[in-house]
């Protein structure tokens, strides 16, 4: 269906969930292919758990390594001290809990054990998985209202699962079901956009998801994310130039 221009992850998932007349969807990246038999262990797990809105396949990267797919909502201090310490210190320990994965829920970590059909592969609970690749209850998304189109892109996908585990249903990860993501396409081509969409994303969900008085920390978290783009946005510049110039 063409747009006619980029509308953003979310938004144009959007359009074509609204096209879907069957119970399951499945959204994922153009670059993403699937492993022979990934698509019926996803499907499994939806018929096999009524509450299940999402599940998502383990992602591995081209050259065979693994890509966190499946994660635990970030506290505010592993949050905070990821964006302050992460492009100086990539390895520091806010960044590793930040970037950790393996089918992880901060409500209680791995869980669920064996489900049948998955290649006897464990299904775990995740607080969310990635949007390069998931299969979904059409039904669920629609009753969340799909994707935040607020989001042009990144954290689309935590935003999405955040507000289905609040209405009640659940994500799963179901590491059985292997795909391989060739990402990085958008991310070369437009370096500096993805860079600032990527810190108004986290900053969009900081705000819709920080509650009470934790509220109180916004500024910092504002402030912290904004230091973050200027230093990557420096480094980018020093490494390819002034956006624009020839």
């Amino acid at each position: 269906m063409p747009t006619g221009r980029n509308l953003g992850y979310g938004r144009a998932a959007n359009l074509g969930i609204a096209r879907v007349r069957s119970e399951e969807v499945l959204v994922c990246n153009p670059d993403v292919v699937l492993d022979v038999g990934a698509l019926g262990a996803l499907s499994r797990v939806l018929a096999e758990e009524p509450d299940c809105a999402v599940v998502g396949p383990r992602i591995d990267n081209p050259d065979g390594t693994r890509y966190p797919s499946a994660r635990s909502f970030p506290s505010l201090t592993v949050a905070a001290g990821h964006a302050l310490l992460g492009p100086f210190a990539p390895a520091n320990r806010w960044s590793r809990r930040y970037h950790s994965g393996g089918g992880l829920s901060s409500q209680g970590g791995p869980a669920g054990g064996s489900t049948s059909g998955t290649g006897g592969g464990e299904v775990f609970e995740a607080d969310w998985v990635s949007g390069a690749c998931f299969l979904a209850r059409t039904s669920a998304l629609r009753s969340v209202g799909g994707f935040d189109e607020g989001y042009f892109m990144y954290a689309e996908d935590v935003d999405l699962c955040w507000r289905l585990r609040r209405a009640g249903w659940r994500v799963r990860y179901a590491p059985a079901a292997r795909v391989v993501h060739h990402q990085g396409l958008s991310t070369s081509r437009h370096p500096y956009r993805m860079l600032v969409a990527h810190h108004r994303s986290a900053w969009r969900f900081a705000r819709v998801s920080t509650s009470g008085p934790s509220r109180a920390l916004l500024p910092l978290i504002a402030v912290a994310l904004t230091g973050r783009l200027a230093v990557l946005l420096a480094r980018e510049i020093a490494r390819r130039g002034v956006p624009g110039r020839s």
